[in-house]
């Protein structure tokens, strides 16, 4: 085993250990379904991923909105999963966090994921997320 290799694995060891919250990350099929209920159309969804996560803000930017005079704070948010377990997840899945021991707040918050994450010596696979509606 290279030292590289070695050191790599000891690093996702480590992210995985932060990982105290979980999610459920669930993929629209396209298809829909009727709800006997409401009798309106449900999506169909497929569950890619449940497992240990990390929610993070790497960094808060602000940008001037088109209105003069007003600043909005836009935080880029990052959702971090074991790289073992989540090769699966594309764009445009949802993420729920069903469990989070440190701030109860962010159970049930739905975040899309923006984009894919590869890297060759990853100790995690962070994804770039936006809270969904």
């Amino acid at each position: 085993m290279s030292t590289a290799a070695g050191a790599t694995r000891m690093g996702r060891a480590h992210a995985e250990r932060l990982m105290t919250s979980t999610c459920t990350i669930t993929r629209d099929t396209g298809e829909t379904v009727m709800d006997p209920d409401t009798l309106q159309g449900v999506p169909v969804t497929i569950t890619v991923y449940s497992g240990p996560c990390k929610l993070t803000i790497p960094n808060t930017s602000t940008v001037t909105a088109q209105i003069p005079g007003m600043v909005i704070a836009k935080d880029d948010l990052i959702l971090s999963l074991p790289v073992s377990t989540s090769g699966g997840v594309l764009t445009d899945d949802v993420a729920t966090i069903t469990a989070n021991e440190l701030d109860l707040s962010l159970i049930g918050s739905r975040l899309r994921v923006k984009g894919v994450h590869h890297q060759t010596y990853a100790t995690a696979r962070r994804f770039p997320v936006e809270e969904a509606s």
